[in-house]
């Protein structure tokens, strides 16, 4: 699972979660079969915890370029992967992307933000092994042809339901329900709610991105037309069914904490302004580190691929 960020992709890596649960170890502790990244990993990392996990693994999720399952795919060839992703309307993703690195402790405006970051980050992370990124036409062709022909499915987090019912169907996932997570829709503005002359500044960010997702929404009415024929009514079944466990659990499913391995974001906003910011977490680190922890640190992070 390639995880865009703000996709939904916390909510679709507790969803594999739920599908990669296997026997408990001798000892009780949880065992399960999905390996995630919260930031991007080298593909030394990837491979390493491939090797670890053994014939435990299931799922491999998190923040990845394509590029880098790419280069993994070499080193093992006996294992195939079934690839996936969720796309996300653009301008509207970054403006999500900006409240949750405040609600963390950036505190950054918006136009502060974009200056820090790289643009169209999912023109970046979808780019084959290769690509030329300054060659746009040739690198825009190549992962529209990627997505076309390697990836499973490739979804949309506005039709999100739609999404898990074509990962279903490709027998990816057996359980699909979910709860939300990281929802911030209700406490940030929205991308119309912006100054003019913000909103010309994240379509400049995401030209390429823009492009990109527009592709996608026609690929995915593809992928709706060409699902088995009982499609449909397998949606209105689940979302059915959705509607059910929420009441029975009293949780309308417009939020439900991370679990711990996902970090443990609450949905109150008092207990999130109660938990140490990453930053200060990692200056914490640092500073029971010696010199020559340190430097590998530093030297580690280097190596780490940035795609926004």
């Amino acid at each position: 699972f390639i995880h865009l960020p703000k996709t939904g992709g916390t909510t679709m890596l507790t969803i594999l979660n739920n599908n990669a649960r296997l026997p408990p170890h001798e000892d009780g502790a949880e065992h399960n079969g999905l390996i995630f990244f919260g930031m991007p990993p080298t593909p030394f990392t990837i491979l390493d915890n491939i090797v670890h996990a053994g014939e435990d693994l299931r799922y491999l999720g998190g923040h990845m370029g394509w590029e880098d399952v790419q280069i993994i795919q070499d080193y093992t060839p006996n294992l195939r992967f079934k690839p996936f992703t969720i796309l996300r309307e653009p301008k509207e993703r970054l403006v999500s992307f900006w409240a949750y690195l405040n609600e963390i402790g950036n505190n950054h405006t918006l136009p502060q933000m974009m200056r820090g970051m790289l643009r169209n980050s999912m023109y970046r992370m979808l780019a084959p092994l290769g690509s030329d990124l300054k060659d746009t036409e040739a690198t825009m062709a190549s992962i529209k042809k990627t997505l076309k022909k390697e990836f499973s499915v490739v979804g949309l987090t506005e039709r999100f339901d739609e999404t898990l019912m074509l990962l279903t169907q490709k027998g990816i996932i057996r359980d699909p329900s979910y709860s939300k997570h990281k929802v911030l829709a209700g406490s940030r503005p929205r991308y119309a709610d912006l100054p003019e002359d913000i909103q010309k500044m994240l379509e400049k960010h995401n030209s390429l991105d823009l492009e990109l997702y527009a592709w996608a929404q026609e690929f995915f009415n593809e992928q709706i037309q060409s699902a088995d024929s009982d499609f449909q009514q397998r949606l209105e079944t689940f979302q059915e069914e959705q509607r059910s466990r929420q009441e029975q659990s009293g949780n309308d499913g417009d939020c439900e904490d991370d679990l711990p391995r996902f970090g443990g974001w609450s949905c109150e906003k008092e207990k999130r302004s109660e938990r140490e910011s990453p930053r200060e977490r990692i200056k914490k680190e640092l500073e029971d580190m010696d010199r020559t922890e340190k430097v590998l640190y530093h030297v580690q992070q280097m190596e780490k691929p940035r795609y926004w």
